[in-house]
């Protein structure tokens, strides 16, 4: 019963992550389920269905194909429909269904491929699993797919600027169109190259660049597995952090510029023990961990003095960046028990956490929107992390104002 929730909706599952990450490129995504996964993704799941339309296939699962295993109507279903579109690739993912009946997604996407000669992906995605799961597959599925040689570097290009990988810049965690402009342009303006930013606005052509970089940012820790696979293959370091005002994002760029040289990972958003701390709980931030951990480096440079602990319900986790009393929650009921049974002067987190019973009364409540648990219903409560309001905000809490 730990998974079952009586006040919050699940985060965004697996195949939408996967999807999320697939989004902009143009490939044929086909849904292997009866609808209802596909219409959940379309109709809540994604932010960018008002800026344009996106090939989104269901195979309309029926019970009897299910019984009987009838794998050859979505191979049929597939080919035609990637002769009519002709679109640059394709992928399969799964969902609960097949994933109980053990359809073999990798094996049908190979067969696709073989039959009509268009790259195509399988996810054995089950829809058991949160969003940063779908992502992180998918983000290295791409590179392995799409980037298997290394090009040769343009010397003209970017007239020496360091070449920059933005890894995990997606719209799930990130409210779309806040923050990825102020992001492009803050590293631009610290004298980087933007080679690419998975997954918003880029193209196949990016992920073939890719691996041209100097060094790749991760924004959030879905990217983590496929910055390292570039960083074995490839020898790019990676900088673990997420812009979070200005200070800590200076340190982004500095840490950014080390790797640079040294060719070694850096995690700026690291814990680091500040000299003396009071004993009690003070600031309580649940979100993703590679944005909350970024969050209390801003916190704790821009003065703060009380305790900051950062807790996620995600399963994707970066141990660089978690820190002595750090938590990683396995379900609202866990959740409910924290803050029931701690009292933090300020919680920080999405609208949809804020309201939950077991908070106390007199506890601030700072909201800050998580799209993958929230979708739409919070668009006044999203941020541009780089902007003077939410520096003024970082100055406010740190202040104990």
């Amino acid at each position: 019963m730990a998974q079952l929730n009586m006040f919050l909706p699940p985060y965004s599952s697996d195949f939408s992550g996967v999807l999320s990450a697939l989004f902009d490129l143009g490939g044929l995504l086909i849904v292997h389920d009866a609808s209802c996964c596909t219409k959940n993704y379309s109709d809540n799941e994604e932010p960018r269905w008002g800026r344009g339309k996106n090939p989104v296939f269901c195979s309309k699962l029926r019970s009897i194909d299910a019984v009987m295993g009838n794998d050859e109507k979505l191979i049929g279903q597939a080919e035609e429909a990637i002769k009519k579109i002709a679109p640059p690739f394709a992928a399969v993912l799964g969902t609960p269904v097949p994933s109980i009946i053990g359809t073999d997604l990798a094996g049908i996407a190979n067969e696709i491929e073989a039959e009509v000669g268009v790259p195509t992906m399988g996810f054995e995605t089950s829809g058991f699993f949160p969003y940063d799961c779908g992502i992180s597959a998918a983000l290295l599925a791409l590179l392995k797919k799409f980037a298997r040689e290394k090009p040769p570097k343009d010397s003209q290009s970017g007239e020496g600027k360091p070449k920059l990988n933005l890894m995990g810049l997606t719209p799930l965690d990130y409210s779309y169109r806040k923050n990825e402009g102020p992001i492009r342009c803050f590293f631009e303006e610290q004298g980087f190259e933007i080679v690419s930013s998975f997954a918003v606005d880029f193209t196949l052509r990016d992920i073939a660049r890719a691996r041209t970089a100097d060094v790749s940012l991760v924004l959030t820790s879905s990217a983590l597995e496929a910055a390292q696979y570039l960083y074995r293959t490839d020898g790019i370091p990676y900088v673990c952090g997420a812009p979070m005002g200005k200070t800590f994002s200076g340190r982004l760029a500095e840490a950014l510029r080390k790797a640079v040289k040294t060719g070694e990972p850096e995690a700026p958003a690291a814990w680091c023990p500040p000299a003396s701390l009071p004993g009690d709980d003070g600031v309580l931030i649940i979100w993703e961990q590679t944005m909350a951990a970024s969050l209390r480096q801003a916190l704790l440079a821009a003065g703060c003095r009380e305790n900051i602990t950062v807790a996620t319900l995600l399963p994707k986790q970066n141990p660089a960046l978690s820190a002595p009393g750090d938590l990683l929650l396995k379900g609202e009921e866990e959740l409910i028990e924290l803050l029931g049974g701690r009292k933090f002067r300020t919680i920080i987190a999405d609208p949809l956490i804020l309201n939950l019973p077991s908070i106390p009364e007199e506890t601030r409540k700072i909201r800050i929107t998580h799209p993958a648990l929230s979708s739409r219903l919070f668009p006044n409560c999203s941020r541009n992390f780089l902007s003077p309001e939410f520096e003024e905000l970082i100055e406010e809490i740190s202040q104990g104002a």
